[in-house]
């Protein structure tokens, strides 16, 4: 064979970096032409090849995790080939430049360009040249094709040693044909050495047998860091600067080519980043063009200088040649929405390469291929870059992208749907590229799409972005004739929007216009017209305006089932529309029928779970709530919800709806921890998405307001409802029924604060106007009633307070039926006032009614027909009828005992109010045992220091106090007191009523000084926390005074009397008991003191005034008027003898009291007081000591004392509630006894 004269070169580098004795080589190489290299000369080299044409990055940042991926395929022998691939620009090349310089030392590095064949061929002849080897010349392209080969089988040869070669910009597909293309066939092939490619096709990797690692744009933190060093040189950046780098990298998708040319740009024109934002972002064009300014980048292909949209044009070039229907779908991709494109809409576009699978996987393939598009997860929806849609734009001419919106357009007209439940997935999927084609648009096309917009909006709850589409809509259309159907249809819609978004008064007057002319043109009974019908009477009922309402729904329903049949879905509705209405006007039996009729039908055509079904569920848990079927109301709204959040998501109007329904009917069951968290996600939710002017979210922010009335949160629940209230106000009127919701809740929460007069004022103007709009019957206005009843109560206003209770209860009777919750809450709110007046004997019969409808309910064993009995119990015990209200209390209590056991809380509770009754009959021992067991059974299983336990305590303490054996009552109140020292804050009233009632027992036991230490501390403490007119308050300055007198420091309690005399006078009146009763204390002192025309003057004003109050036949008004005469003949005898005569002691008067007192008591009518007394609580609950327990009287300790009315015994009770605002209900009834005593000696009210 005849041998090829070769050459021998010296090569000292023709690439940047080739700087040191590494790069300077001198091979010896045999080639033949045609034949394997035969023989490779030793390299005279110190070190590995090193042929790579740029410098080191300085710049570059990040992208360990890349970098670590090649670094372990590299140590992996399994894998020769290795593929960067990514979209143009980000990256790829820095990051194999920024590895091959980490591996420099370690073996012979080769850069090949493989953007094209010239440049491969070129820099592939390097390899040798470099290595020295010796190459034949070159005569013909054959030869050149051997040389290239030849240098692939160097490579493979085991005398080449390790080597990495890069073939960068491997984009070509064409030239990367397995072993057939122009530059893939030169390519190495085997275990020898690592390849890797940085590429923009993800084809060329997988032809290549690379292994496949993604390069996409940086994170935040790299992007940050990249910009920042790249414009370093402008200097230190101020806030607006850093502030404007964290939005750019952003704007640039983190792309590291962006970045740099924006850096660029920056730098070469002395622009800070701020003010390059704000050119950026001007508007599309000014965008565009700083995208489309050129910079160089000494890392990239000299002839590679672009702008950062351009670099992607050679691609777009490539694929138009190559595959045009790739192209094409980009193209139309381009004036899409650039994210979540669905794939049916491809499928569907009418392009070529569209209209079967295999073309579409081909076509969408050779996109993702290019990293053009990537596909979502779940493969049905597709991305594109937003700088590679920007380069698209910038790409065509204007003629093409005319070509190409109105492509998109048509596309989007054809296949965007009227929304309807079962396409509501292809609306939510498409709407975002409607919105997309048809912004800056007016094509004819325009006004349907944004009328398909519009529905889809509205039905899924955006109705501000419905409103704004509908609108545009109309006036796209122009001027249109009035009976158009395509125009009334767009009416029609624009009246629903409207309603939806709470703007009712504008609704009603397009309904109302759009009404005239479809009766006009379509008659009165035709489908469209009915259609605008029902809409107008959902929009004046929304307004108040029931009557007109009322009317129009029921036209609505009996033409549409007339015209349709009574269970087409439509008639249905409407049956659904009118219930609503119906149910608004307190009609609850015809609503739940009519409601049911529409729900069972609904199911039946529709499903279970159709939101159509669902809806009118929803409608009837209303109506049983509002009938007090709250467990149900409970059921169908867990219903509703989840129905909703699966199908339609769990921030969709309907399922905030359903979940404030389910929260309202939770409240009811007292469940307020999930109430709460129900009605702030409710909350939260509409105020995003509705905004704080929507009718819905009004109203669930004042739910939320009653919600934090019901956890006693009264000034924060305060300000939701006025707040709720202005907006109410302003937007739907003052007269609005929602409006006189929030005006009542708000007269609530005043209520609750003690604003009894403006919560008073306010209620009255509730109850002119739901009178005037709802009528007298009507459930809301019931509730007003009773809630000005309450205020009244409180005010001490009793008579009108029991007659507007009657009131309220003869119409909950009516509209609700005896069983009603509201019903029973109601007559117990009358039975409290009744009490108050001391008319027991109607209290009783409300209870026996009660206990009656309970029993035939709900058995005689329900836990609510024994509330009833003992309520029962209580009155008749009031009314001295001890012997039935004996047997009650002792059927309660073996009813408890047989359903809970002996121990348990609420058995223990009903044991105790049997010693109270025990009490009061004068068994006193029987009952101090009873006091002592319930003691001693709480200790044991509630533990020493449980407010039941301290109640129970309190109690017997009491109960020893009323059999004179005062060390030990001292003793139990110092434990009390210690208890609740432990757990509770000296300020707490609890722990100062329990300070007050060991001053009485010590004032018992002659302690007196020890007593005005104790009372004086208590004073303070209420003072301090109630205010120095509160009633309690009063109470304590009349034991001081009392207290002080024992200590004969008359002086002091002359001021104290005159002092409480002065504030009942102002805040109750001359005439009201307690303020008799501090002037019958006046005149007492007046007699201490000798100055018996004084006192003679205090007891005649006292007695008049008891006159007025009680009539002169009354028992207490009799015993007055004896002890003034005895007064009186004491002024007029001269001699100390027919005085002791004549007078009693006070023992005496206490016997002669107990045989003339009938046996009916009457309680002390002190509003402050009575207005917060409750019935016996629970064992469970919280109790309180009451502020005024009395002490025995000095009369019957056995001391002799001069003739007066004295301190009365103390009549232990029930328990006493611990918290202050209940004074324990036996403690408002004295023993018939002592009544008389404690009334009016000491104006103290148990």
């Amino acid at each position: 064979m005849e041998e090829v004269p070769f050459r021998e070169i010296n090569v000292h580098g023709h690439f940047s970096g080739n700087v040191n004795s590494h790069n300077v080589m001198n091979i010896v190489n045999h080639y033949h032409k045609g034949k394997k290299i035969e023989a490779l000369a030793k390299s005279t080299a110190t070190g590995p090849h090193w042929m790579v044409p740029y410098s080191r990055n300085r710049n570059f940042v990040g992208r360990e995790d890349i970098i670590d991926r090649v670094q372990r395929l590299v140590d992996d022998t399994r894998h020769s080939r290795i593929a960067l691939c990514g979209l143009g620009g980000s990256g790829k090349t820095e990051i194999a430049l920024e590895y091959v310089y980490r591996k420099r030392d370690q073996c012979h590095i080769f850069w090949v360009h493989g953007s094209e064949f010239p440049k491969f061929s070129e820099d592939y002849e390097y390899i040798l040249e470099c290595a020295g080897v010796r190459l034949p010349a070159l005569d013909n392209e054959r030869d050149e094709q051997d040389v290239l080969f030849g240098v692939r089988e160097w490579l493979e040869s085991p005398d080449s040693g390790d080597w990495i070669l890069v073939l960068d910009n491997a984009d070509d597909e064409e030239n990367f044909k397995v072993n057939k293309g122009a530059i893939s066939k030169f390519v190495p092939q085997g275990s020898k050495g690592v390849v890797i490619f940085t590429t923009r096709s993800r084809q060329v990797a997988y032809r290549e047998g690379c292994t496949l690692l993604e390069v996409g744009g940086m994170t935040d933190e790299e992007s940050r860091d990249l910009l920042l060093r790249r414009v370093d040189n402008l200097g230190p950046l101020e806030e607006r600067d850093k502030w404007a780098v964290g939005v750019l990298i952003g704007a640039l998708d983190c792309l590291p080519l962006a970045l740099a040319g924006a850096a660029a740009f920056m730098t070469e024109t002395s622009t800070w980043p701020y003010e390059y934002w704000e050119i950026f972002q001007e508007n599309g064009e000014r965008k565009r063009d700083l995208l489309l300014r050129k910079f160089r980048e000494i890392h990239r292909e000299a002839d590679m200088t672009e702008s950062i949209l351009s670099t992607h044009f050679t691609t777009f070039d490539r694929l138009k040649e190559q595959k045009p229907a790739a192209a094409n779908l980009l193209l139309l991709i381009s004036f899409l929405d650039r994210q979540d494109i669905p794939e049916d809409l491809l499928l569907h576009s009418g392009l070529p390469g569209t209209d079967n699978p295999i073309d579409f996987r081909m076509t969408i393939g050779a996109l993702m291929g290019l990293s053009l598009v990537t596909r979502s997860a779940d493969k049905l929806l597709y991305d594109l870059h937003q700088l590679v849609q920007q380069s698209v734009q910038a790409y065509v001419s204007y003629d093409e992208a005319c070509h190409w919106r109105e492509t998109a357009l048509e596309v989007i007209w054809r296949v965007f749907p009227d929304y309807d439940y079962g396409l509501g997935h292809l609306c939510a999927a498409y709407v975002p590229h409607a919105l997309f084609v048809t912004r800056d648009s007016t094509d004819a096309k325009v006004g349907l799409i944004c009328y398909r917009i519009a529905h889809y909006f509205l039905e899924v709850g955006y109705y501000d972005s419905a409103e704004v589409q509908i609108k545009r809509c109309t006036s796209l259309r122009g001027n249109t004739p009035e009976g158009d159907p395509e125009h009334i249809a767009e009416i029609n819609l624009l009246a629903r929007v409207l309603q939806s978004s709470g703007k009712y008064q504008e609704a009603e007057d397009i309904n109302r216009r759009a009404l005239e002319v479809r009766e006009r043109a379509l008659g009165p009974q035709h489908p469209d017209t009915l259609t605008v019908v029902s809409s107008l009477a959902i929009v004046l009922q929304k307004l108040g305006k029931y009557d007109e309402a009322e009317r129009m729904h029921r036209r609505a329903l009996e033409d549409t089932e007339r015209n349709l049949g009574p269970d087409h879905i439509t008639t249905l509705a409407r049956v659904d529309s009118l219930a609503r209405m119906v149910q608004d006007l307190g009609k609850y039996d015809e609503a739940e029928k009519m409601h049911r009729r529409a729900a069972e039908g609904c199911e039946k055509e529709l499903g279970p779970e159709h939101p159509e079904t669902l809806s009118k569920v929803y409608n009837l848990a209303l109506v049983s709530r509002r009938r007090g079927q709250w467990h149900e109301a409970v059921e169908m709204s867990e219903r509703v919800v989840e129905g909703r959040e699966k199908k339609l998501g769990p921030e969709h109007p309907d399922t905030l709806a359903g979940v404030s329904g389910l929260a309202l009917a939770l409240r009811k069951l007292e469940k307020y921890d999930e109430v709460k968290e129900h009605l702030s996600r409710v909350v939260e939710a509409r105020l995003e998405t509705l905004g704080s002017r929507h009718p819905d979210f009004l109203a669930s922010l004042n739910d939320l307001g009653a919600v934090l009335q019901d956890l006693k949160a009264y000034d924060e629940a305060a300000g939701l409802h006025q707040r709720a209230l202005a907006l109410r106000e302003e937007i739907l009127g003052p007269e609005n029924p929602e409006t006189l919701t929030s005006l009542s809740d708000l007269a609530l929460a005043l209520q609750n604060l003690g604003k009894s007069d403006e919560a008073e004022k306010k209620h009255r103007a509730v109850l002119k106007s739901r009178e005037k709009v709802l009528g007298r019957s009507h459930h809301d206005t019931l509730a007003t009633v009773s809630d000005l009843a309450l205020v009244l109560d409180s005010q001490g206003n009793r008579d009108e307070a029991a007659e507007m209770f009657r009131r309220a209860l003869e119409g909950y009777e009516n509209q609700l039926g005896p069983d009603h919750p509201d019903t029973f809450s109601s007559l117990y709110k009358l039975a409290s006032v009744l009490r108050s007046q001391g008319n027991y004997s109607e209290e009783a019969r409300l209870h026996r009614h009660a206990v009656k409808i309970r029993e035939k309910i709900l058995g005689p064993d329900h836990h609510s027909t024994r509330n009833s009995i003992t309520d029962l119990a209580k009155a008749l015990q009031a009314l001295g009828n001890y012997d039935e209200a004996e047997k009650l209390f002792r059927r309660v209590w073996k009813g408890k005992e047989k359903t809970f056991g002996a121990d348990h809380p609420q058995t223990i509770t009903s044991w105790n109010r049997l010693a109270v009754i025990l009490q009061d009959r004068g068994r006193r021992e029987e009952a101090r045992k009873i006091y002592r067991q319930v003691f001693e059974a709480r200790e044991k299983t509630l533990g020493p220091n449980h407010p039941s336990t301290l109640a129970s305590g309190n109690n017997l303490a009491l109960s020893l106090q009323d059999i004179r054996k005062y060390a030990e009552s001292e003793a139990m109140h110092r434990r009390v007191l210690e208890g609740l020292e432990k757990e509770l804050e000296p300020d707490d009233l609890t722990v100062i009523n329990s300070v007050f009632s060991l001053g009485m027992s010590m004032r018992g036991g002659r302690k007196f000084a020890e007593a005005e230490k104790m009372f004086r501390r208590a004073l303070e403490g209420y003072e301090r926390v109630l205010g120095p007119e509160h009633a309690e308050t009063l109470l304590g300055i009349d034991r001081l005074a009392a207290t002080l007198q024992d200590l004969e420091k008359y002086d002091e309690a002359e001021k104290l009397y005159h002092r409480v005399l002065g504030v009942r006078e102002k805040t109750l009146g001359p005439s009201h008991r307690l303020t008799l009763a501090s002037i019958w204390n006046l005149g007492w002192i007046q007699e201490e003191l000798g100055r018996l025309s004084e006192a003679e003057r205090d007891y005649q004003r006292a007695y008049e005034g008891l006159c007025e109050v009680q009539g002169k036949d009354h028992p207490d008004t009799a015993l007055y008027l004896k002890y003034l005469s005895s007064l009186r003949t004491r002024l007029s005898a001269s001699v100390d003898a027919a005085d002791a005569e004549n007078r009693e002691t006070g023992a005496d008067v206490e016997q002669r009291v107990t045989a003339a007192i009938h046996a009916e008591a009457t309680p002390e009518a002190n509003p402050e007081v009575a207005a917060k007394i409750k019935s016996n609580s629970s064992a469970g609950a919280k109790h309180d000591l009451p502020p005024a327990a009395e002490t025995t009287s000095i009369a019957e300790s056995g001391a002799v004392v001069n003739p007066k009315i004295s301190p009365p015994e103390v009549n232990p009770a029930q328990d006493k509630p611990l918290p202050s605002d209940a004074a324990a209900e036996a403690h408002r009834k004295p023993s018939r006894r002592v009544r008389l005593i404690h009334l009016f000696c000491f104006g103290l009210s148990h």
